[in-house]
């Protein structure tokens, strides 16, 4: 059975709550650094200090990796399940054996990234 949560909401980048309903970009903020259409999202995140079980488990991998969490891995900290496998599907897309070398998928995700305006 699927579960759908809703941990998220939309607020201004004054950080005034949003009640209403419109379309924006599918390219969103969670900083006020970037805010399109003057609206961002907001995802409660789990803290590191704050994690638990499966999540610190990724958290903990994430940092001897990277030496830290990035924001993208923490927004998906609600539902440590998911997370676990956004990271092993980019993984497969990115490191597993593929006709493409590991540099042209990097050069294609950049080329990618810059059109959507994702910093990421």
């Amino acid at each position: 059975m699927a579960r759908v949560r809703h941990y998220g909401r939309l607020i201004r980048c004054d950080g005034r709550p949003y009640d209403g309903w419109r379309f924006f970009p599918s390219t969103v903020a969670l900083s006020t650094a970037y805010c399109p259409g003057g609206l961002m999202a907001w995802i409660e995140e789990v803290p590191v200090e704050g994690a638990t079980g499966l999540l610190k488990k990724l958290y903990d991998d994430a940092i001897r990796h990277a030496g830290r969490v990035f924001n993208i891995r923490r927004a998906q900290s609600q539902n440590p399940e998911v997370l676990r496998d956004a990271i092993r599907l980019y993984a497969s897309v990115m490191v597993s054996e593929s006709p493409l070398t590991r540099v042209q998928r990097e050069l294609l995700a950049t080329v990618v990234s810059v059109e959507l305006n994702c910093h990421y």
